[in-house]
């Protein structure tokens, strides 16, 4: 489950998926009904590139410190 380490997500246009979740379709039971979402995303605009994260990389989770490395090390 990804909710300990995340809050939202979101969706926009252009973004490159860097990390995905699911959010349920309104009036969807729990077993059906999911669509993409994004995580974390990047955007290249004017030559630079954007990150959107709503993963918590203050967290103390072991999953997100090893995102967090990850992340970094692609950026760089």
């Amino acid at each position: 489950m990804i909710t300990p380490i995340i809050d939202c997500t979101f969706s926009a246009d252009g973004f490159e998926s860097i990390l995905t979740a699911a959010n349920q379709v309104p009036g969807s039971d729990w077993l059906g009904g999911w669509r993409p979402a994004l995580a974390c995303g990047a955007k290249e605009y004017e030559g630079k590139k954007y990150v959107i994260c709503q993963v918590d990389l203050r967290c103390e989770n072991p999953v997100a410190k090893r995102f967090k490395k990850a992340i970094y090390e692609k950026l760089s």
